[in-house]
C-alpha cells in the first residue's frame, strides 16, 4: 500500500513536470528548502546550537541562520562549509528529472542522523560495503564536449588518478589540490 502511494505521488510529480516553468520552480524550491531542513535536522538531531554549528563551520551564527531558513537559498562554499561543520560532505550534482522525483521521495521521508567521518570510519565493514559498490563516476573519458569543459586540452584524469598522482607530491595537469577543488582563501 505504501509503494502505491508513493508511486502515485512520484507520477502526479512527473505528470506536473510537462511545464518548463513549473520544473524551473519545482527544482529552485525544493533544492533551497530541502538544504535548509536538512541542516536544521541534523544540527538538532545532534542537540547543537546554531553557535555551535557556526564555530565548528567557520562561520558565524548568522550565516548558519540564513542557512536554515528555508526561504532563503545559500552558496555551493556556504553550504560546503556547513557540511564541513558537521563531519560530513556536500555535493552538488546536475540530475535527470527522474532522478530528481526519487530524490522528492527520500527527502519527503525525512533525513537521519549521518555519522560523522570518525564515526563512518569506525564502521570499517561498511565502509567497505560501500566502497566496494560500482563507482559514481564513470573512469572512461567524457565526450568531447565535456572533456572540453575540463579546459584547454588538459588530459582527463578520474578523481581516483588525480588522488593517486597528489598523493605522491606530484602535480596534476590542472594544478594542485587547491587548484583542483578551486578553493584558495
Amino acid at each position: 500500500m505504501e509503494g502505491e502511494a508513493s508511486m502515485s505521488t512520484n507520477e502526479e510529480i512527473w505528470a506536473k513536470l510537462e511545464n518548463k516553468e513549473y520544473r524551473k520552480l519545482l527544482v529552485e524550491q525544493l533544492a533551497k528548502r530541502a538544504f535548509a531542513t536538512q541542516v536544521r535536522t541534523i544540527r538538532k538531531c545532534r542537540e547543537w546550537s546554531q553557535e555551535k554549528l557556526a564555530k565548528e563551520s567557520d562561520l558565524t551564527q548568522g550565516v548558519v541562520s540564513r542557512t536554515e531558513d528555508p526561504n532563503l537559498g545559500t552558496t555551493f562554499d556556504t553550504a560546503a562549509e556547513v557540511a564541513s561543520g558537521f563531519d560530513l560532505a556536500f555535493i552538488p550534482k546536475i540530475v535527470t528529472f527522474s532522478e530528481f522525483v526519487r530524490w522528492v521521495q527520500e527527502v519527503s521521508e525525512g533525513f537521519t542522523d549521518l555519522p560523522t567521518f570518525e564515526e563512518e570510519k569506525a564502521d570499517v565493514d561498511g565502509v567497505r560495503q560501500t566502497l566496494n559498490q560500482e563507482p559514481l563516476v564513470a573512469k572512461k573519458k567524457p565526450p568531447a564536449k565535456a572533456a572540453q569543459a575540463w579546459g584547454s586540452g588538459d588530459e582527463y584524469k578520474t578523481p581516483d588518478e588525480m588522488a593517486a598522482q597528489l598523493s605522491k607530491g606530484g602535480q596534476s595537469s590542472s594544478g594542485d589540490l587547491t587548484a583542483i577543488v578551486g578553493r584558495g582563501r
